[in-house]
């Protein structure tokens, strides 16, 4: 997949108080005209919430109490991945192209408004949750939403993988993998994520909705900290 990005950011009428206009440009190619678009224009969705994100992480960061600063980058990778129904479609063009090979290119640009105070109370309400999770000593736990608008099957499916990724950035930067590394020896990241792969697809589901309103799905995965490290010993 190739990604092509350019930002620019214009401020909406008065009405839409505090909601700023993110134009991005991605391309994607697939197998159909429709998966490749789609792909494409949810990669430029991304692209703004992570122009947005970096804005509203910054001045989160800056005027927050010592705990709240104390926000890794993997939160930050949380926030614009768990809060995308922030940003609101306003507009896009598409231009398709198909290869010798029959596969189609999707080139979308897209202009997305985004509401900076509801990305702010998502980033509190995440930091609320973590505080609320470290009170599971002996676990780690992350959720996942889904994109709106997709099947019941898929909207579970892309909502739990979510979860699994951000379980993964907790433990890839927890305490456990730390300690692993220095009795162990170095371990690459990509490695990290092999071992894990059955203890992540193993993880509890503590919480699994579907919204028939928006068709969007909620999960919740939690892990045993023992089982992650007893995951990360048996893989040397």
């Amino acid at each position: 997949m190739v990604k092509k990005t350019f930002i620019t950011v214009a401020l909406l009428s008065a009405s839409l108080l505090c909601a700023k206009i993110y134009t991005t440009e991605s391309e994607a190619i697939a197998q159909s005209k429709n998966e490749a678009c789609a792909q494409a224009l949810q990669d430029a969705k991304v692209l703004a919430m992570e122009e947005a994100g970096t804005l509203v992480f910054s001045q989160f960061s800056a005027t927050t109490s010592e705990v709240n600063k104390k926000v890794s980058k993997s939160n930050q990778h949380q926030l614009i991945t768990t809060a995308l129904g922030v940003a609101k479609l306003q507009s896009k063009h598409e231009d398709v192209q198909v290869t010798p090979q029959y596969q189609f290119i999707c080139k979308v640009k897209a202009n997305f408004s985004i509401n900076e105070d509801e990305l702010v109370q998502s980033l509190k309400e995440m930091v609320q949750k973590q505080q609320e999770e470290q009170k599971l000593q002996g676990y780690f736990q992350a959720e996942g939403y889904s994109e709106e608008n997709q099947s019941r099957y898929r909207a579970f499916t892309s909502a739990t993988m979510i979860a699994q990724r951000n379980l993964l950035g907790m433990i890839e930067g927890s305490e456990i993998t730390s300690l692993t590394t220095v009795e162990k020896g170095k371990i690459e990241k990509d490695n990290i994520g092999k071992l894990l792969s059955g203890t992540l697809q193993g993880a509890k589901v503590v919480k699994k909705e579907y919204d028939p309103k928006t068709r969007s799905a909620h999960v919740i995965l939690r892990v045993k900290k023992k089982k992650v490290a007893d995951a990360l010993d048996f893989g040397f």
